[in-house]
């Protein structure tokens, strides 16, 4: 089989993946449209290692009870935090959204993740419009430092592997019709 051949088999699926992908991060507005929950702060609504769907919405389409999916204004807080939505403050036309984890005794504006009137419409990122139970489990024993070095290093070695057997081929075969040749 040629090199050209095998490129096109891996690429394709590759590409139409990409495409997929590209193509349900548009329909919802948002390039980061599957999250997996990382803390206990939504139970029982959502689980560690459940996958939530996330979908780009106008700010004002978002209501009390919604959940959503924020940037903190703590710069200390790198990940989206993912908490209900317990009030609604519009300030000068600018909506804010105060927040709460449904697993925590305070509101996020007394945890200090939020300024005191709620998180800005700007730091939202979307709202939680489906949840896929147990299937981020996988993507979070992925993520393990142990696991993810060795998936890296199988890889490397299978190409590697893939190389010098093609290379052994090749060599075979170049003897086997210099055989022919001198026969």
């Amino acid at each position: 089989m040629s090199y050209k051949r095998e490129a096109l088999e891996i690429a394709v699926p590759i590409l139409i993946i990409v495409a997929l992908y590209a193509g349900f991060a548009l329909y919802m507005g948002n390039w980061s449209p599957f999250m997996v929950v990382m803390s206990g702060s939504m139970v029982p609504a959502l689980r560690v290692g459940w996958i939530i769907v996330v979908r780009s919405v106008p700010p004002a389409q978002i209501k009390v009870g919604n959940i959503i999916v924020y940037h903190s204004t703590d710069p200390m807080i790198p990940d989206p935090i993912v908490h209900r939505v317990i009030k609604i403050n519009d300030v000068n036309g600018s909506l804010y959204f105060l927040t709460k984890g449904d697993a925590n005794p305070i509101n996020d504006a007394q945890a200090g993740f939020e300024p005191a009137e709620g998180i800005p419409q700007a730091r939202v990122v979307g709202k939680v419009v489906y949840v896929i139970p147990y299937l981020g489990y996988a993507v979070l024993f992925l993520k393990q430092p142990p696991v993810y070095i060795l998936l890296v290093t199988l890889l490397i070695a299978l190409i590697i592997a893939d190389f010098i057997s093609d290379t052994a081929h090749e060599k075979k075969r170049e003897g086997e019709q210099k055989e022919s040749q001198n026969a």
